[in-house]
């Protein structure tokens, strides 16, 4: 049982839902992302507050965390692109890595291109979130990518300051998906037109 674990994949995976709700009325897209990184980090909970978890367990939780840095991400970003009305970017966003996805299933890629291209898509996708909540002026989402790139640079091995690293990982992603929530709900103030 590891405790530490199974409360920040709680509270990651209360952070997701939370926010799948709340952007579903914007972008079913993101939502349903958001939904893969909520299921994911349940199975985590389930996993960790277990002294003796079941294979099965262990495994739907390695496979949902898969799909949550493969297509979750990829499906937020999209969700974010079809926002601010660039259908093409959006459908690349999600055309990858879902391909991906079934041609994992078809190929056996070995552990390292495996990786890599999980890493390549994950990292793009909150490159591009982060670049065009940038170009919109949208600083919930620069703020919200700056946090995921930060869980992506934590890691999930050994310690930092006292704390699992995979603890201090889940945190950023929680505190990372409240703040793209109120990004996707983020409007620029019209401007007012000048009198004189």
């Amino acid at each position: 049982m590891e405790l530490s674990t199974a409360v920040s994949d709680f509270i990651l995976c209360v952070s997701s839902f939370g926010t799948a709700v709340s952007i579903l009325p914007i972008t079913s897209l993101g939502a349903f992302g958001f939904l893969i990184m909520s299921v994911a980090a349940g199975f985590g909970t389930a996993r960790f507050s277990m002294s003796a978890p079941s294979q099965h367990i262990v495994s739907c939780h390695a496979s949902m965390s898969w799909l949550a840095g493969t297509l979750g991400i990829a499906l937020m970003a999209a969700g974010f692109y079809r926002k601010y009305g660039s259908r093409i970017l959006a459908t690349v966003h999600v055309g990858v890595p879902a391909a991906y996805t079934i041609l994992k299933f078809i190929i056996a890629f070995n552990a390292v291109i495996d990786t890599a291209l999980t890493t390549f898509i994950s990292s793009s996708a909150v490159l591009s979130i982060g670049i065009y909540s940038l170009i919109q002026r949208n600083p919930f989402g620069m703020m919200g990518a700056f946090c995921f790139m930060m869980a992506a640079a934590v890691g999930t091995n050994g310690e930092l300051f006292g704390i699992k690293r995979v603890d201090w990982f889940h945190y950023l992603l929680a505190f990372s998906g409240v703040v793209l929530m109120r990004a996707f709900h983020f409007e620029l103030p019209v401007e007012k037109e000048k009198t004189s």
